[in-house]
């Protein structure tokens, strides 16, 4: 985003701290997980997690749920992906790539 704008790190960052100065606030909106979310990344920290053997059976398990956000682990270089189980509203969604 800063390429469109023609703008480095460094010229961006001071701009940023001097709105941060003028409206004594962070010029974004932090992403603060709530427990439900920081309980379900512990979970998938812990590899506790269902597996697919495929995406038609991922999609099979989601179906109920859709609509909704999935906390989950990818495993690129496995080829998997693991879900928690738990469903969150759009603004707690947690994604985590695996070790």
């Amino acid at each position: 985003m800063l390429e469109t704008m023609r703008l480095t790190v460094s010229d961006a960052f001071p701009m940023m701290m001097v709105r941060i100065a003028r409206e004594k606030a962070l010029p974004f909106e932090p992403l603060v997980p709530n427990p439900e979310a920081i309980a379900a990344m512990r979970e998938a920290r812990k590899g506790k997690l269902p597996r697919f053997k495929d995406v038609d059976a991922l999609m099979k398990d989601l179906k109920p749920y859709l609509g909704l956000f999935l906390v989950a682990t990818i495993c690129p270089e496995k080829n998997t992906l693991r879900t928690t189980g738990n469903w969150m509203p759009c603004g707690s969604l947690s994604t985590t790539l695996c070790d």
